[in-house]
């Protein structure tokens, strides 16, 4: 081993870029004082449309995976969008 070398540096950084993805989807007690809303609740499609359509459902192309929004190879989804209009986010 050369001086310099870390046998633990990929590890490391493995940890550091997956650490954050592990996060709980939740908002602080200072962040929800303040007004601030969970766009995507982790485990639904709640709150969220087909572009362009209004008060559709999303039909196919999309489902919510290990927490996270996926979309589906193979099949049509287009794009989705809130239900809801934002004025600052």
């Amino acid at each position: 081993m050369t001086e310099g070398d870390c046998p633990l540096k990929p590890l490391l950084a493995f940890i550091a870029l997956t650490l954050p993805a592990l996060a709980e989807n939740a908002l602080t007690p200072e962040e929800q004082a303040a007004g601030w809303e969970l766009l995507f609740d982790g485990q639904s499609l709640k709150g969220w449309r087909p572009y362009g359509k209004s008060n559709a459902p999303i039909a196919s192309g999309w489902k919510v995976e290990d927490g996270a929004l996926k979309k589906l190879g193979g099949q049509r989804g287009g794009d989705i969008i809130t239900e809801r209009t934002f004025g600052d986010f």
